[in-house]
């Protein structure tokens, strides 16, 4: 027998038979690698295999440290349903040297036991991860996939549930959202990798809240390319800004390439008011609200979702920012700056002429008042002189 294998004798509490089970000490094991889901790679014997303490003559079971902690109610019930854990074990031989075969045995007849105890949810979620790492060692992504899916339902049972498990809140938020994240959940991963690296409870688990905003990054990069527009849409994006229709088709789609797409959390401002800019934003989807503040008191002015477009005078003038813009919620928002937006106009001034006549329409629209031709016909070439000037346009 290998040295890190150790025999233990023990009397089994639901049949009263005395058997010799084998057992290897965790604490003893040398760890060679630690996956970010807690699954740990050893030197030598992996002591995940004898995790579990089978009867080999009535197959009940459990870990090590509950094996013999069961109220003689459960015991009973167990003796009662003896053939239901036959059936499980298809006549294998829990006497013999323990391999991922009779590993894996023991972990389903485990939950079996276990699912008639009370408050055993944890229990269950880690015997249904031991039986994923397992899988992993073989190669076996499906395998692993289900055992995932399995554990994941009960880890979330005993967070929502259950009092008294072996792990903190934080620790908990972290093991859900990562098995989520190997399930490609991401969504849902990066609510839980978000609340446990946030977590006021526990302040100690630096450790654990760490490993949750790598993680957190992780999803976040892959939520964000994944929710990336296609280049067609962005086209069709632009086709709805007023000011852009003077430009062609070529022309539309060149400024597409140079768009820069961002998603912003709730509550981040996106410009503020009197800084500099020379570019623009054009909400894909979300919704911001636009604020003036004026002799120190701030005012929202207006609110902006999908399609709307901000900070264009910044892009076409180069002026301050007249407001700061922040975001209620999440949002996704295209951005095109100053030199992207140049060589189009340089190569097609004419356009600065047509995009100065939209903008100035446009603010008598909003209420900026332009009440005679000639004071109007002032207002657009003073717009268009600024936006020659912006981008060095010679006549």
């Amino acid at each position: 027998m290998n040295e890190d294998v150790k025999l233990e004798s023990i009397d089994c509490p639901v049949c009263r038979k005395k058997f010799d089970v084998e057992y290897v000490e965790k604490d003893d094991s040398a760890v060679i690698f630690k996956d970010s889901d807690f699954m740990e790679s050893y030197k030598g014997v992996n002591p995940e295999l004898y995790a579990i303490y089978v009867c080999p003559k009535c197959f009940y079971a459990a870990f090590r440290e509950d094996f013999l902690n069961i109220p003689w109610v459960v015991a009973d019930e167990l003796n009662k349903r003896k053939e239901e854990r036959k059936t499980i074990v298809k006549n294998a031989d829990f006497s013999k040297k323990r391999n991922l075969y009779l590993a894996l045995l023991s972990y389903e007849v485990a939950v079996a036991c276990y699912k008639l105890r009370k408050n055993t949810s944890e229990k269950i979620a880690d015997i249904m991860m031991k039986a994923a790492w397992l899988a992993r060692d073989m190669n076996s992504w499906q395998l692993e996939k289900d055992f995932l899916n399995k554990a994941l339902v009960y880890y979330v049972k005993a967070f929502e549930n259950e009092r008294n498990t072996r792990m903190n809140q934080t620790t908990s938020l972290y093991i859900i959202g990562e098995i989520n994240r190997r399930l490609g959940n991401y969504e849902e991963a990066k609510k839980y990798l978000s609340w446990a690296f946030s977590n006021k409870i526990g302040e100690e688990d630096k450790i654990i809240k760490t490993l949750a905003h790598a993680q957190y990054s992780i999803v976040k990069e892959i939520l964000e390319k994944k929710r990336k527009p296609e280049p067609a849409d962005q086209i069709e994006i632009l086709r709805k800004i007023d000011f852009l229709s003077p430009l062609s088709e070529e022309e539309l789609r060149e400024l597409s390439n140079n768009l820069e797409w961002k998603l912003y959390p709730k509550g981040k401002s996106i410009i503020k008011q009197d800084e500099g800019g020379s570019s623009f934003f054009i909400i894909k989807e979300g919704e911001v609200e636009v604020i003036i503040t004026t002799k120190g008191k701030s005012k929202v002015i207006a609110t902006l979702k999908n399609n709307d477009y901000f900070g264009e005078m910044s892009l076409l003038t180069g002026k301050k920012r007249i407001a700061t813009v922040k975001t209620i919620k999440e949002t996704e928002v295209f951005s095109l700056k100053k030199d992207k937006f140049a060589s189009i106009l340089l190569n097609n001034p004419s356009i600065a002429n047509k995009i100065s006549r939209i903008l100035v329409e446009r603010e008598e629209k909003l209420g900026i008042e332009i009440k005679e031709m000639e004071s109007k016909s002032w207002e657009i070439l003073s717009m268009l002189l600024q936006i020659k000037n912006f981008f060095s346009i010679e006549e």
